[in-house]
């Protein structure tokens, strides 16, 4: 081999080398971009997610709460004070059915759905409850009967916790799923 084909053989492989070590750059700065994406989408979901279950907890909270005061208030000699909660806004639920339109996942969307079914039956069961006991007087010294207690305590609370239970469980499987493939 001549001294100009030596030469120039060098210089192809030097600008191959070249070339590819340019190339290998542009992969690893995509490949490190298109990461950082993910992890940003993945971060605005997992906060999107904790939103919507503080302010489904809250509700659940609330319902509780509310159910709680009623048993107490079936106790003739109940007297003392009970647990109250305020009345979460309701534009907490128009939120975290905006994020969950933004970030949820259908099968998410859909569990949102079965609590806010479970949720909007315990609301109407308060509101019947409440309307009977302004028709049978509306004496806050009369105890209240356990017995039209039963449908809330037995039926709409457990239904609605375990609403929420599944939605949460949805969220976690979803981001534990999503935190796997980063």
């Amino acid at each position: 081999m001549d001294a100009v084909t030596l030469a120039l053989a060098s210089v192809i492989t030097s600008g191959v080398v070249g070339i590819s070590g340019i190339g290998a750059g542009l992969w690893t700065s995509r490949q490190t971009a298109n990461l950082a994406r993910e992890t940003r989408s993945q971060e605005r979901l997992a906060n999107a997610y904790l939103e919507v279950l503080s302010s489904v907890e809250r509700q659940g909270q609330w319902f509780q709460s509310r159910g709680d005061n009623l048993v107490a208030r079936t106790d003739p000699y109940f007297s003392g004070p009970t647990a109250s909660f305020s009345r979460p806004e309701l534009g907490e639920r128009s939120r975290a059915k905006a994020l969950l339109g933004a970030f949820g996942s259908t099968q998410v969307k859909n569990r949102y759905l079965a609590w806010t079914l479970a949720a909007a039956s315990i609301d109407e069961e308060h509101r019947l409850l409440e309307w009977s006991w302004y028709e049978d007087g509306g004496d806050p010294n009369r105890p209240i009967d356990p017995t039209t207690l039963k449908t809330l305590l037995e039926k709409l609370q457990p239904a609605e916790v375990e609403a929420r239970e599944a939605l949460a469980s949805a969220m976690a499987c979803e981001l534990s799923v999503a935190e796997s493939h980063t």
